[in-house]
């Protein structure tokens, strides 16, 4: 099976429209920076700029290494069952289902309470680039829930690609499709902002209507098809994704 690159790489940018996840990301970027923000949209000057920029690229490198980890954690879980893949993908097309029509609003998915930690817990954090580092960490391991669905959908694929390379470079490809919004808007914030205040007619659907994908790839999976859809995203990139299997 090679790594579903395009596939996570577009789970990661839906993620970050998630509707708790856009309203969150001024709270964030004043918490890796330390500046209010109506210092951040008053055009600062190029040092403030690189700083910002510096702090938000340790902000994702913190949640990238955390989630690159865990989708190594899943390979090789997923190598130790390798009799068993078939049944994994069942499963693992069932939970991804399970949580697509969560998004939905059709079924209802209590998530792990450790997901639910509040970002205020971080308002005394360490200063400086380690400071942004930790917020990023802290991102990936308690303050995920706004993503569960998206993430812990990506996590089952990379429990069945059958090795640690694989699950670990499918969640790094996911962690990068969700860095990239974090970092425009770093470089651009006050348009952004505007952008996405302007936007929550079309966020709203955002949310179902990524469900909907879910659910029709979690049928794939249980059918048997994840292969071949992985092979059809591989298609659309400009070169070979460098680990398969």
């Amino acid at each position: 099976m090679s790594v579903p690159v395009v596939l996570a790489f577009a789970a990661g940018v839906v993620s970050f429209l998630s509707p708790c996840i856009v309203p969150m990301i001024s709270v964030y970027l004043t918490l890796i920076t330390g500046m209010t923000l109506e210092e951040l949209k008053a055009a600062p000057g190029l040092w403030a700029r690189r700083s910002i920029m510096v702090n938000t690229l340790l902000f994702v490198l913190g949640f990238a290494l955390v989630f690159t980890a865990a989708g190594g954690a899943a390979g090789a879980v997923g190598s130790l069952f390798e009799q068993a893949r078939r049944p994994l993908e069942i499963l693992g097309g069932v939970l991804i289902v399970m949580l697509g029509l969560s998004m939905t609003g059709l079924l209802r998915v209590k998530l792990p309470g450790w997901l639910h930690i509040p970002a205020s817990r971080m308002r005394h954090r360490p200063r400086g680039p380690l400071g942004s580092f930790a917020v990023g960490l802290f991102f990936a391991v308690a303050c995920s829930h706004c993503i569960a669905p998206t993430l812990l959908s990506v996590m089952a694929v990379a429990g069945t690609t059958g090795s640690p390379e694989a699950g670990a470079l499918t969640m790094l490809v996911f962690s990068l499709g969700l860095a990239l919004p974090y970092l425009i808007t770093a470089a651009a914030i006050g348009p952004v902002l505007e952008r996405l205040a302007r936007w929550k007619v079309g966020m709203a659907w955002v949310r179902p209507g990524t469900g909907v994908v879910l659910v029709g790839f979690g049928l794939l999976m249980v059918g048997g098809q994840l292969t071949r859809l992985t092979e059809l995203s591989s298609r659309l990139l400009p070169f070979d994704a460098p680990l398969g299997m």
